[in-house]
């Protein structure tokens, strides 16, 4: 079973409907919104199902993507659309980066659908310009001394994309 995106919900005809394709209620929205609004319409006929990720596997998800950096990055539908990858086992439809970095870290398979996808794991690591302290989370001004705090990566070794 593949788990589309909203990027995969817009592509629509080029997806390999024999898989077997699921998505989420958010992700559906996201894209009802727009002018691909007829494609759910005919992915529906296909057979794509509409399901939703339990409360367990969220906070699985939101810790994996804090330890990585990845959480600012990614919206509720992102962090519920890699929950339900993980709870079935299904492979992540997606072109974002932080959604397959953070599969990478989760696990779960992801394939990309017009860019290349990742080639490396990444942590983000949130550090002061001035004093260099580092943060958990991004910040955007340095509670200690009142410098820039930027967004740094870093590959993690041993470890490499699906």
């Amino acid at each position: 079973m593949l788990v589309l995106d909203s990027t995969a919900l817009r592509a629509g005809l080029s997806l390999p409907l024999s898989e077997g394709l699921a998505t989420t209620q958010s992700a559906m929205d996201e894209v009802r919104l727009g002018p691909e609004a007829r494609m759910l319409d005919y992915l529906v006929e296909a057979g794509l199902k509409l399901l939703q990720p339990s409360a367990e596997s969220i906070p699985r998800v939101e810790k994996a993507a804090r330890e990585c950096g990845d959480l600012a990055r990614l919206s509720r539908t992102d962090v519920e659309l890699l929950a339900l990858a993980l709870e079935t086992g299904a492979t992540l439809l997606t072109d974002d980066y932080s959604m397959q970095n953070t599969a990478n870290i989760l696990g779960v398979r992801w394939q990309g659908m017009k860019q290349r996808g990742i080639t490396e794991v990444r942590k983000w690591k949130a550090v002061c310009s001035g004093c260099r302290r580092r943060f958990d989370e991004p910040v955007a001004e340095c509670p200690v001394c009142g410098s820039e705090v930027r967004v740094g990566r870093k590959a993690v070794r041993g470890e490499k994309s699906k």
